[in-house]
């Protein structure tokens, strides 16, 4: 027999349980990061799909930047190098990671060399590998915060990797 303090308590249960679906499934605000709150490209975000056959260029408000792979493709489980080169004086990468759009399969940090000087350009170097996915095409992006004169910057760089 279903008494009031039976009910009562399957009311509250439900309401709890309801409540928990609703919290872990829906995402009342985006998760930005704070340095990609700062920062000046807020307002702009350039979308760029990248196959590396040859340089990938990004245009932000303070110039150029391009993103090119040693060999021209990304291999699943295998190491790469990237490139990251720009006419731009006075810029740092900050920050770095890729993240899968596709399935998210994580942050994978990539540690950038300090920028030097090569024939007029500013470059910096970073290695990294990607895991296999179980997707047969994975949409992956590559996040960077560069700082220019102190200011920073967001480059978008995505990409696909097909097995």
């Amino acid at each position: 027999m279903l008494t009031k303090s039976r009910l009562i308590q399957l009311v509250i249960m439900l309401s709890l349980l309801i409540g928990l679906f609703i919290w872990r499934t829906i995402e009342l605000s985006p998760v930005i990061e704070k340095n990609q709150e700062e920062s000046v490209q807020s307002d702009k975000v350039e979308e760029v799909l990248c196959d590396f056959s040859e340089p990938c260029v990004f245009n932000s408000l303070w110039g150029a930047f391009s993103l090119s792979v040693e060999g021209g493709k990304i291999i699943p489980e295998q190491w790469f190098h990237l490139t990251l080169e720009s006419k731009v004086e006075n810029w740092q990468v900050s920050s770095a990671k890729i993240i899968g759009k596709t399935m998210f399969m994580g942050k994978i940090p990539i540690k950038f060399t300090e920028v030097t000087n090569i024939a007029g350009k500013q470059q910096s170097t970073g290695k990294s590998m990607l895991g296999v996915c179980t997707e047969d095409k994975m949409l992956w992006r590559l996040g960077i915060v560069v700082e220019v004169n102190g200011q920073p910057v967001n480059l978008y760089y995505d990409f696909l990797i097909v097995k």
